[in-house]
Order: C-alpha cells, then sequence, then structure tokens
C-alpha cells in the first residue's frame, strides 16, 4: 500500500471535517427555513384575515365583499402566490369570497374551533381542487351577528417557497465548500511546507551527511522555521550525530578485533610454517606446538571477552535482593588458588549492606576487578571491603599510567601488559545496566576500585 503524504492526508481530514459541519449547517439550515416560512405564512394570512374583517364590519351596511389579489410568501426568491379569501356565517352561508374559490359549501374543517369571537384557528383545507392552507378567525358585525373571514394561499406554494429557500441555501452550501476545500489545500500546503523542505534535503543529502549536519543546522536557526520544525530538525542532527559517533566507534571496535586477532594469528600461522619446514625432533615439535596453544588460548579468551562484550546488549538484568558479604566471600574463595599463586594477601571487611542487584552480573564485576589484580598490578596485598551498598577493591601495586587511566574503559585502548582492554569496559557496562557505577579513585599507590549500587535496601538485622 503506498503512503500518502502528510500535505494530502491534512488535506483529506480537514475538507472531511468541514464537509461533514457544511451539511449538518445545510440540513438544519432546511429545516428552520421550513418551520419559519409555514410560521411566517401563517401569521400571514391571518392577518390579511383580520384585515378582511376590518375593513367589512367597518363598511357592514355597504355590503360583504372580499378583495381578490396576490401576495408574496416570506422566504428567499419566492413567488407570488394566489389568496383566497371567504366570509360566511356559522351556519355555513358563504356572504363572500374571492374569484378563485369555487366554494358551495365548506367542509367541517372550516367551522372547528371557531365557536366564540376572536377565536382564531389553522388547518388544511383538502376538499377543493387544491390543497389550501387557512387561517380563520372569528368577528361579530354591528348587528350583533358572528362572521368568520378566513384567507388561505394553495400548499404547493409555501411548499416552492420552501424549496427554493433551501435551494439557495445549498448553493450558497456548496460554494462554502468549495472555498473550504481550497481552503484545507492552502492551510495543508502551509503547514507541510517546512517539513516537506526538510524531508526533500534529507533526500538530497542522503549520501553527504557532513552536508546534510550544516544544512540542518542553518535551517534550525532559520527565522522562517517554526518550532516544530527547527525541533525535527534539531532531533534529526542530534542523531545524525550520535550514529555518526556509534559508527565511528564501531568501525574502531572492529579494526581494533582485527589487529587483536592477527597478532596470535601471525604468530602461530609463523610457528606451524617454521615446524613444517623441515623434519625435527620429538622435543622441538612439542615447543612449537606449546607455543602454538598458547597462541590458541589467546584466541579463544579474546572470541570468549568479544562474546561477552556483544551480549551485554542482549541479555537480561535480572534484580534481587543481594547480600553483598556472601557475594565477596564467594567470589574471592573462587579466586583462592591463583591469588595463593601470586602471593597476594587478601583482607576483607563487610557489613549487612542488602542492594538490588542482578548476582550472576555483580560476580563477573568482582571477578574481572580481582583478575586485573592478579595479572597486571604485581601487588602484594589486597583489600576487599564493604561499606553502605558499596564495594571497595583497593591494592598496592604498581599502579597505572595517565594514559591508561584515561582510556581505563575504551575497549582495546592502549594498555599495559597482556590482555585485551575489554575486561573493564564489560565491567562498566554490567555496572551501568544494574543503574549502578563502576570507578576508579585516585590512589599515591596501587588502585582503588568502587562498585556503587544505587538501588539500595536496609539490612533486616
Amino acid at each position: 500500500m503506498k503512503n500518502r503524504s502528510l500535505q494530502s492526508l491534512i488535506t483529506i481530514r480537514l475538507g472531511a471535517v468541514f464537509t461533514f459541519c457544511v451539511i449538518i449547517f445545510t440540513a438544519i439550515v432546511g429545516f428552520l427555513v421550513h418551520h419559519q416560512v409555514h410560521e411566517q405564512t401563517d401569521a400571514m394570512i391571518l392577518q390579511i384575515a383580520r384585515t378582511e374583517a376590518h375593513g367589512v364590519i367597518s363598511e357592514f351596511d355597504a355590503g360583504v365583499h372580499v378583495h381578490d389579489t396576490a401576495l408574496r410568501l416570506p422566504s428567499l426568491n419566492s413567488p407570488v402566490a394566489e389568496k383566497y379569501s371567504i366570509a360566511y356565517r356559522p351556519d355555513g352561508e358563504i356572504l363572500a369570497s374571492t374569484s378563485n374559490l369555487t366554494r358551495t359549501e365548506l367542509s367541517k374543517s372550516w367551522f372547528t374551533g371557531l365557536s366564540t369571537i376572536g377565536s382564531t384557528q389553522f388547518f388544511d383545507d383538502n376538499g377543493g381542487p387544491k390543497k389550501l392552507r387557512v387561517g380563520a378567525l372569528v368577528a361579530q358585525d354591528p348587528h350583533g351577528g358572528i362572521l368568520i373571514f378566513a384567507s388561505a394561499v394553495p400548499h404547493e406554494s409555501i411548499d416552492l417557497a420552501v424549496w427554493r429557500t433551501i435551494f439557495i441555501v445549498a448553493l450558497l452550501s456548496s460554494f462554502m465548500l468549495i472555498v473550504v476545500i481550497f481552503t484545507s489545500i492552502l492551510v495543508a500546503r502551509t503547514i507541510t511546507e517546512d517539513l516537506q523542505e526538510l524531508c526533500n534535503s534529507c533526500l538530497e543529502f542522503l549520501n553527504v551527511p557532513e552536508e546534510l549536519d550544516s544544512w540542518l543546522e542553518r535551517f534550525e536557526m532559520s527565522p522562517k522555521a517554526t518550532i516544530e520544525t527547527s525541533t525535527l530538525a534539531g532531533t534529526i542532527r542530534d542523531l545524525i550525530t550520535r550514529l555518526q559517533r556509534t559508527l565511528d566507534v564501531q568501525n574502531r571496535f572492529v579494526a581494533e578485533v582485527a589487529h587483536e586477532l592477527r597478532t596470535p594469528l601471525t604468530s602461530l600461522n609463523g610457528e606451524l610454517e617454521i615446524a613444517l619446514r623441515k623434519d625435527r625432533t620429538a622435543a622441538q615439535y612439542r615447543e612449537f606446538i606449546e607455543n602454538a596453544s598458547v597462541d590458541a588460548a589467546r584466541l579463544v579468551n579474546l572470541a570468549e571477552k568479544l562474546l561477552e562484550a556483544a551480549r551485554l546488549r542482549i541479555d537480561d538484568i535480572h534484580v534481587e535482593t543481594l547480600l553483598l558479604s556472601d557475594l565477596i566471600h564467594e567470589t574471592v574463595a573462587s579466586n583462592a588458588s591463583l591469588l595463593s599463586e601470586q602471593k597476594i594477601n587478601v583482607s576483607i571487611e563487610t557489613d549487612t549492606s542488602l542492594v538490588y542487584a542482578d548476582r550472576v552480573a555483580t560476580g563477573r564485576v568482582l571477578n574481572n576487578l580481582i583478575a586485573n589484580v592478579i595479572q597486571h598490578s604485581g601487588a602484594k596485598s589486597l583489600k576487599i571491603s564493604c561499606r553502605d551498598g558499596s564495594i571497595h577493591i583497593k591494592d598496592d601495586g604498581k599502579g597505572l599510567s595517565l594514559h591508561v587511566r584515561n582510556n581505563l574503559f575504551i575497549p582495546f585502548a592502549q594498555r599495559e601488559g597482556p590482555g585485551h582492554g575489554l575486561g573493564l569496559y564489560i565491567s562498566k557496562r554490567l555496572m551501568e545496566k544494574q543503574k549502578g557505577q563502576l570507578s576508579l579513585t585516585p590512589s599515591s599507590r596501587g588502585l582503588n576500585w568502587t562498585c556503587t549500587f544505587t538501588l539500595k535496601r536496609k539490612s533486616d538485622a
């Protein structure tokens, strides 16, 4: 399914909303026109009946008569309607009528509700060739007799007046709808103009991100840009910057991995080539195999570290209540033989600190830090303490140079001694995934590591 442009989407939705409003408006106006025309027509024919009654009564002795006239109904562009008038007695005697009313007898509806002087009535008469809307009133002649005066107009004239008015309203509504549609297109174009320009620029500079970044900065600072488009441009620029930084780190990481792999592979390949050049004694073959085994072990170790670093983004952290003293004793016990082999004296001071942390991840951090002391520090003593939800690991080794301290947590950064520089990177990331922090405190001798856990709880003891 092809995606629509934002401009067409806004136009369609605005047009639909306005069309619905116009239709509702036309229906309401049509209903009001129908009601108003009928109401005003009733008032008009009753007023004509009153006028006829006043004229007849004032000149009663000269004879009863009504006027043949036409009238225009109260509506827009209404036709001239034929008027019907009649004067009659309650007993049905017709005293006078207009020439167009050829009635010799009147139906019951002409008398219903017209029994008292001054009473009025509206009704529909279907007894003649035309359906009439009649308004009647009861008056008294100078001799005390009762007269009924009625005026009427054809229903078809009223309906024609109503439909003509509705037709005019519909035409005006159609014109309004056309204006609304063009307005919707204009509004949609105005709203999306900056966004469309931003989109076109992103497509145009797709292969030259450095120029896109510069253009986005100018667009963001442009006085013509709206707050929304300026914010969007700034966000895109920030995302591009972060993406570029991530790509740079990834490229450097790949290059460092290739370098780290090449060194033991080159050594391994060289050892094997030399061993195969001529026949050798068993002792010589053994020596070559032992050297190759060392290089293979380096490759295995590097592969394990790379796998561990890659899994940092995938593996979930399972936080639980953790007693740090127990984990410290377990970790030291698992490294006891290596510590003893390096003649490193270990002292432990712990409290009953409880934290919310992942037991496996925290154990890997402690193992990495202790392994660094064993393999690289040259220390003779190691002190591990636990206070207020933080673990402190301090040794009396040779410490680190300023260059190494500045690149502690960067994979494959320049380092002193063997190793790949991945252990501390992994440890820091594991602490961050637990909402914790791994930091190195400056010390006059050796290293002083601190593992801080922010999710703490009070001891139950």
